[in-house]
């Protein structure tokens, strides 16, 4: 698909700056909004199923330095409320990581009850195309 993009929006995370770099030749607005979660104690750990049980039921309060998930969604939002706002009609570009993504989704798909969080919404390299 050959898109021309208005704006790119990115997380100023080192994975992220270096995929946009790649991807997107014009000026990049860096976003702190768009940081992945702050995992705290978790940080850098094996990924197992256990792990990531036990990292949620942390989120749900913040407790072992990890982001509450409320904050980490609102802050989400809050970014989808300033593009939803000031780029009406624009195409954009955001590059961001894959909880990012999830709670993007949602925001545009008008936060559905039965929203699967757990799911991929899109591939390492992919591209969702939502209407502004």
């Amino acid at each position: 698909m050959d898109v021309k993009f208005d704006i790119c929006f990115c997380s100023p995370q080192k994975r992220t700056r270096q995929t946009c770099e790649i991807i997107y030749k014009g000026a990049v607005v860096f976003d702190e909004r768009l940081k992945e979660i702050n995992c705290g104690e978790f940080e850098g750990t094996e990924e197992t199923g256990e792990m990531w049980k036990d990292f949620y039921k942390a989120a749900e309060n913040g407790d072992m330095g990890a982001e509450k998930i409320n904050d980490f969604m609102e802050r989400n939002f809050s970014f989808c409320d300033t593009v939803s706002e000031s780029c009406k009609g624009k195409n954009i570009l955001i590059v961001t990581h894959a909880a990012n993504i999830r709670a993007i989704v949602y925001y545009f798909q008008g936060k559905p009850a039965d929203y699967d969080f757990s799911s991929t919404p899109v591939k390492s390299g992919e591209m969702i195309v939502f209407e502004n």
